[in-house]
This record gives C-alpha cells, structure tokens and sequence, in this order.
C-alpha cells in the first residue's frame, strides 16, 4: 500500500506535486530466509529499474547482521558504479551506508538480485555482492533505506516504522 502523498493499495501513485511531498511504499514484515518464512514474490516485470526487495536490520545473535538486497527488473544489467545506499532517520537526516566507491565497477544483471551486507556482521549462506563499513549500521526503528544512482537522484526509499531483531522485510508485491 501507501501512504503520505498517495493512499491506499492501488498498483500506482500518481499525483500532482505543489510542495515538497514524501509518498512511502508499505511492506510486510515475514521471518528472514533461514526461519523459513514466506517464499519472496515473483520477480517483477521487466521495468529497466533496480528495487530494494529485501532488508535486514540485524539479528538477536548481532545486531550487525545487516543485508539490502536489489533487484535487477530489467532486461540489461545496471551498472552501479557511482550509486549509493543511504540510511535516513525519521527526522530527515541521511548517512552514507554503502558508500559509491564500494560499487565502483559492480553490477547488477538483468533479472538478478544483488547483496549488500555489513562487513561486520554478516555471515549468511549467500555470498555477498558488496560489502559496508561496519562503523556503517542500520536501525530497528523508524528510518529509510534510500537508493541513489550515479547522478544522485533517488531510485528508491524504503521506509519502516519497526524491523524486529530477527527478521526481514521484505518486498511482498512489485506493485
């Protein structure tokens, strides 16, 4: 669903800007991959755009257990070189996580996901595409994950009022 400039569950948000305006993106929370949660949703049509599809602020074990993973929807890879990841408090404050030189010649291809973790704290299955510095965390509560690209605009913001330790959020629909 949605919720700031645009409401409700629609597959769209469409509106006429006439002031700064947030609009958010809302997303379920399940259990992270190795508690068995709900199986990830199908990958999204072809769009030509990178998604944040999955997010986890740390476990009861460590709190820098930590990944962002993206989502290629596209038909060619995404170079993201010159991108970024930041974190952005409830009070509109950003801090560099990933920081662009880390993705300077990394990719994503066409229809793939992509893993970004804390180099810290991470010790999952799947072997990381990238890595942040662990003086770099994420937070339980009420901050946003903020995608940008080579040029600085933003790809994607992710918001969420509350990630218990232990488990993820993830993308439920690419609506």
């Amino acid at each position: 669903g949605w919720s700031g400039g645009c409401a409700g569950t629609s597959t769209s948000c469409t509106f006429t800007m006439s002031a700064a305006t947030s609009v958010r993106a809302l997303f379920s929370l399940i259990n992270p991959p190795s508690g068995g949660g709900a199986p990830p949703p199908s990958p999204p049509p072809s769009s030509g755009s990178v998604k944040i599809s999955e997010v986890m602020a740390g476990s009861s074990a460590s709190a820098e257990y930590e990944f962002i993973e993206l989502y290629n929807a596209g038909g060619s890879a995404v170079d993201l070189t010159g991108w970024s990841i930041k974190k952005k408090t409830s009070s509109g404050t950003e801090y560099s996580l990933l920081v662009a030189s880390r993705l300077d010649g990394k990719s994503v291809p066409a229809g793939k996901y992509f893993l970004a973790v804390n180099g810290g704290g991470y010790n999952g299955a799947v072997t990381a595409d990238v890595t942040w510095a662990t003086s770099n965390t994420l937070a339980y509560t009420n901050n946003s994950i903020v995608l940008n690209d080579a040029n600085g605009s933003v790809v994607e913001e992710v918001s969420s009022a509350d990630i218990p330790k232990h488990e993820s959020y993830e993308r439920q629909s690419w609506d």
